[in-house]
């Protein structure tokens, strides 16, 4: 157990003594930054130091450094608020600061990005992010199933959303000089205790929560929570062996504060399986529709690289196509995309893995443009087969070249014509009727001939 006198906040560069500090509160939960707080006073000659503090976002530090139980650092993280108050009948100054763990440098703001890769394996994925020696793996090594995407979410955001397929979370490391963190539960050793607890609390609306999001690692035990309050000091995640209820529980959440002249916290326990949270599905995705460029097709599918990776990458995600296209020997339209198009992928519900490419448009480019007129409409294909549907008229190419030879134009006020640069046949299994109300004219260079069999 540490005492006031005993704790020790550094600022980068800048150590406070101990005896001004008023009050100070460090907490955290699973699945969550570590948190500080202290108020401290000063004296009107040490001002100006602080008011080289205000100047910079230093790191702040808190050690514990006790003759007998040595130095422990219980808090490292970034400075996050820093107030100063003078009191003019004291004639000193009163300091409040609050800090958050280095973890928070993940939280800090949004990144876009997609995992095409069905079979990378979390840790991995995660590797891919962030240094391996920034954060601790603890759950099974599966792969990712299917494409996932980060959109409008912070990198912890991320991280916790993936924890959610094992139904786990994350535990900040508040000690750690860097953002460094545990996926999942760490598999530590207990450390055996007789824990004498202040009060016991069942979150049966929790377990309900849980269940109905099918959450299969709880039971209704595992919603018990337990409250103990000691002076040592153990981090979220711990493992403790209650030898007087011959039961092994985990730290879920710690809160340290001053009790008189003592360091004291007080501990939320649980089962392991307590620390847990439900299945997480990303709000901001939902109805969303992003820029793919086409890489290539396969049957129904549609291989792309989406936009927000940038203009160089290498990922490529494969999308089904939404399409009126159904199965065989039913009705359908079935119209693929060409390698180089830009799609539009939409995301129809929360889950990424349903996303379609929805539709292929254009973009502008230099020069003339067909598509100016809408009264002129196009179906066209890479091999120059179009048919064109004009105000006046419907015209079939079948290959467009200076002289268009071969096509059919039907036009409501120049009648049908039918051109082609080499064999054009008529044939029908019955009859076939030629008539006119005024003239029928057959004409050919070399001769005309009527022949039955």
């Amino acid at each position: 157990m540490y005492t006031s006198a005993e704790i020790e906040i550094e600022f980068t560069g800048f150590t406070l003594k101990a005896e001004h500090l008023l009050t100070i509160e460090i907490t955290q939960q699973f699945n969550d930054h570590a948190r500080l707080k202290f108020t401290r006073l000063v004296k009107e000659e040490n001002f100006s130091q602080y008011q080289e503090i205000l100047k910079s976002l230093p790191a702040l530090k808190v050690n514990c450094r006790g003759e007998k139980s040595g130095s422990q650092c219980i808090f490292q993280g970034l400075l996050t608020h820093i107030e100063l108050n003078y009191d003019r009948v004291e004639h000193h100054y009163l300091i409040a600061v609050e800090g958050i763990s280095y973890t928070y440098a993940l939280d800090a703001s949004t990144r876009d990005r997609s995992f095409p890769d069905a079979f990378m394996q979390y840790r991995d994925l995660i590797g891919s992010i962030i240094d391996s020696g920034n954060f601790l793996y603890n759950e099974d090594p599966q792969t990712t199933g299917h494409f996932l995407l980060q959109y409008k979410e912070t990198d912890w955001g991320f991280f916790k959303r993936l924890a959610s397929h094992f139904n786990s979370g994350l535990i900040a490391d508040a000690t750690a000089d860097k953002p460094r963190f545990s996926f999942g539960v760490p598999r530590v050793n207990s450390k055996q205790h007789a824990l004498n607890f202040l009060e016991m609390d069942k979150g049966i609306e929790d377990y309900r929560k849980a269940q109905a999001s099918k959450n299969s690692k709880i039971r209704e035990a595992d919603f018990t929570e337990y409250y103990w309050k000691t002076g040592e000091i153990f981090q979220v995640g711990e493992e403790l062996e209650d030898s007087e209820h011959k039961q092994n529980l985990r730290v879920k959440a710690v809160e340290g504060k001053l009790d008189g002249s003592h360091l004291q916290f007080t501990y939320t326990l649980a089962r392991e399986n307590g620390l847990t949270q439900n299945f997480m599905l990303n709000p901001a995705i939902a109805g969303v529709s992003l820029e793919g460029t086409v890489t290539g097709t396969e049957k129904d599918r549609v291989k792309a690289s989406l936009a927000l990776d940038g203009p160089k990458t290498s990922k490529v995600c494969q999308f089904p196509l939404g399409t009126f296209y159904g199965a065989a020997s039913n009705t359908g339209w079935y119209c693929m995309p060409e390698t180089g198009d830009t799609v539009a992928v939409y995301f129809p519900s929360l889950r990424e893995e349903e996303a379609i490419v929805l539709t292929s448009y254009r973009k502008k480019e230099k020069g003339s443009d067909r598509t100016q007129d809408p009264g002129h409409k196009y179906l066209r294909t890479k091999n120059l087969k179009e048919v064109h549907f004009a105000p006046e008229a419907i015209n079939l190419t079948v290959n467009e070249n200076k002289n268009k030879e071969v096509y059919v134009y039907l036009n409501q006020t120049d009648g049908v014509t039918v051109n082609g640069n080499k064999k054009v046949t008529l044939q029908g299994v019955k009859d076939i009727s030629l008539e006119s109300k005024t003239s029928l004219y057959l004409s050919a260079k070399q001769s005309v001939t009527f022949k039955a069999k």
